[in-house]
């Protein structure tokens, strides 16, 4: 009994509680109403109008380096340094890997030996052929004398032999005595060749076969003086026929003795010739000496290779050998950026002539906004998807790194919109709204669909015309159907 009691009192508290709580909320909201009307928000409004607006497309790229260099090797070597490390900043000059020069100074110094001997062998070379060339001279000039003093002794056997032939006269004796003193002169020029030349042949410098010329030159002139004298006697004493058979001998001896003169010089002629030899010898000596100053100047060259510098100013991006590797031509060993940052873009080419060198246009890297500039305008398009690469430098205040995602918006005309500040815009679950001001000055809310934004407004598609008062301030005390003050009204 006290049971149910106790379960009927609840129940009629729970009522009566239930009771005065709905009387208590429909009198606040009536109040409420009733201070909202006496008390309207204060509200900023704008007066929609149209304006022109420029239209834009968005174009996304990565951001890249203005330079971008692979480091490698030329030679084979083992790295035996490396003085950076990935984010490192770099210097041109700046020393950065050093490989073992061991088979390069090896290969430096075999060269340089090399061009010694050559060096040598060009000297050696023209000595040869200078002594070659003044002896085959000389040779020559002592031929030809003798070829001279051959065909005078033979003149003047022949004309002994006439003397003979006719007997003596006064004036056959006088020539007689004329030709044996001219005879004897040539016997003492021979005379003195001949000492000159057993000098040099005793000192090594003429060979065998130029000594026996002279010595045979000396017999001929000798000879040839005997003659004249016996020429000179027979004049004096008349002709015999002993002297006639004599002056006849004469004659043949005289004559072979300019044969044997004329083949003298002819042999003296080709060894002369033979000098072009010497000459040759020394223009190969001189090659050969030419092609061992390039090897040296390869093995310099090659041995400068042992030690990669930084080509640009930037820094390391990438670090992808450590002391000990063994570097090859062609082997990747650091990779370098330096430069501006720039954002590669593939624009359409049908959008193409919206962008001009030296163009200001917005970009965006990461929520950061700035102005770039366009540098670069690839001139060839991918014949597949119709675009080319155009490059904007972007500015160090955008702090852009290599591999960023960003973007650019490329203005492509214009057109008659309606803007209002994206401020005055609320939204909820996807949708997007905005109160306006009525005739009444009730706030009215409208579902709007935006368009494109430019600064700190947003293009209005649809939910609003011209002539709308838009309120701008106070939204979160707007309340649709409620009334609202402007301010300035």
């Amino acid at each position: 009994m006290n049971s149910r009691l106790k379960i009927v009192i609840i129940v009629c508290a729970i009522v009566l509680t239930t009771t005065v709580f709905a009387l208590f909320r429909k009198h606040s909201t009536a109040n409420i109403a009733t201070l909202r009307h006496q008390n309207p928000v204060k509200v900023k409004a704008i007066t929609l109008a149209v304006m022109s607006l420029k239209t834009s497309t968005e174009l996304s790229g990565s951001v890249l380096p203005q330079l971008s260099v692979i480091l490698s090797a030329q030679i084979t070597a083992q790295v035996t340094k490396v003085t950076v490390h990935t984010g490192d900043a770099v210097k041109k000059g700046q020393m950065l890997v050093a490989l073992n020069p061991s088979d390069q100074l090896a290969a430096s110094h075999q060269a340089y030996a090399a061009l010694l001997a050559a060096r040598s062998q060009v000297a050696s070379a023209k000595i040869s052929a200078s002594m070659t060339r003044s002896l085959q001279d000389t040779r020559l000039r002592q031929a030809q004398a003798e070829l001279l003093g051959a065909e005078a002794a033979l003149k003047s056997a022949i004309a002994n032999q006439q003397k003979v032939d006719a007997g003596p006269r006064l004036q056959v004796r006088q020539e007689a005595a004329q030709a044996t003193a001219a005879a004897k002169a040539q016997l003492n020029l021979a005379s003195k060749n001949l000492r000159r030349m057993q000098k040099l042949y005793s000192e090594g410098a003429v060979s065998a076969q130029q000594f026996d010329d002279y010595q045979a030159a000396y017999q001929t002139a000798r000879a040839a003086y005997l003659s004249a004298q016996q020429s000179q006697a027979m004049a004096e004493q008349g002709s015999r026929v002993e002297d006639i058979t004599a002056a006849a001998a004469q004659v043949q001896q005289a004559r072979a003795a300019v044969q044997q003169a004329k083949e003298a010089e002819s042999q003296a002629r080709t060894a002369l010739m033979q000098t072009d030899i010497a000459r040759q010898a020394v223009l190969t000596a001189a090659a050969n000496q030419l092609q061992q100053t390039g090897a040296v100047q390869a093995a310099m060259v090659a041995q400068s290779h042992t030690i990669l510098t930084a080509p640009i100013n930037g820094y390391v991006s990438d670090r992808l050998i450590d002391p000990g590797t063994m570097a090859s031509p062609g082997l990747p060993l650091l990779q370098l950026q330096g430069g501006k940052m720039r954002l590669a873009l593939s624009v359409p080419d049908n959008d193409l002539k919206y962008l001009h060198i030296g163009e200001q246009i917005p970009v965006h890297i990461a929520g950061r906004d700035a102005m770039g500039v366009v540098q670069e305008i690839s001139p060839m398009a991918d014949t597949t998807a119709h675009t080319l690469i155009v490059k904007i430098q972007l500015p160090d205040s955008l702090h852009a790194v290599s591999g960023e995602y960003g973007s650019a918006d490329i203005m492509t005309g214009s057109n008659k919109s309606i803007m209002i500040p994206s401020s005055a815009i609320v939204s909820n679950e996807g949708l997007h709204y905005a109160y306006i001001v009525s005739a009444a000055n009730l706030a009215q809310m409208r579902v709007v669909t935006l368009g494109q934004t430019s600064g700190k407004s947003v293009e209005i598609l649809s939910g609003l015309v011209p002539g709308d008062k838009v309120i701008i301030s106070n939204l979160g005390l707007v309340k649709s159907g409620e009334p609202v003050t402007v301010e300035g009204e």
